[in-house]
């Protein structure tokens, strides 16, 4: 039990200087506040659009869950999760081949990564200010 805890904290401080680094490189430009909704947009669609592409999947809906994956894949990859947008990319190769198994094998690692991901951007759009 509590070793998925520590793979999870694990996650998020991997993806927390990935992204904060993504972010100072990409947006160092903007105002904090414009900053903040836009983190703040990210955090409220990624879980969201999850569940609507699992949704999607597990109905069968395989064009359905591509588009929702493709949509997935933009936000994280304008949040500068590298890795999560990979396994997002092969997942949605996986569903455009019809091989629904092969995107469901992914899941659990992007579900991770999707809940890593959510948890970096409330911290940076609430302001930890370390």
């Amino acid at each position: 039990q509590n070793g998925e805890a520590e793979m999870q904290d694990v996650e998020v401080s991997r993806l927390s200087k990935e992204i904060q680094a993504f972010i100072q490189e990409m947006y160092g430009e903007l105002e904090p506040a414009d900053l903040k909704e836009f983190l703040e947009i990210l955090e409220r669609t990624t879980l969201p659009t999850l569940e609507e592409f699992e949704k999607e999947l597990s109905a069968g809906n395989l064009d359905a869950a591509a588009k929702v994956v493709h949509r997935l894949r933009n936000s994280t990859g304008a949040a500068g999760a590298a890795e999560l947008s990979n396994s997002l990319l092969a997942m949605e190769k996986s569903l455009r081949e019809g091989s629904p198994a092969e995107a469901n094998t992914q899941l659990p690692n992007v579900r991770r990564g999707c809940e890593a991901l959510t948890s970096v951007l409330t911290q940076l759009a609430h302001g930890n200010k370390d």
